[in-house]
């Protein structure tokens, strides 16, 4: 969620871009960041926080996440599991 920015503008109908870092993935503690920008935006934290982060995980776009390592191992290893099943039996 962290990766896209745009995100936050469409469920928060808003211009405004939220402070997110860089890499996201060098964060120590994503969830805290995550908050932070949620609440910079006028999100009410507490007990509806999870519901933030469905609406918000639903928004992220793939080609925002494509730009992150993780992801891009992520689809890799995807990409070859799906392969392997698709494969015809060789027994």
């Amino acid at each position: 969620m962290l990766a896209d920015p745009d995100a936050f503008c469409r469920i928060f109908e808003t211009d405004r871009l939220p402070t997110l870092p860089r890499d996201p993935e060098a964060e120590d503690d994503p969830k805290d960041v995550l908050e932070k920008a949620l609440g910079g935006l006028g999100a009410r934290m507490g007990r509806g926080v999870e519901e933030y982060y469905a609406v918000l995980g639903a928004e992220v776009r793939l080609d925002a996440l494509r730009r992150l390592p993780a992801f891009q191992q992520f689809e890799k290893e995807l990409r070859a599991a799906i392969a392997v099943i698709a494969a015809p039996s060789h027994t």
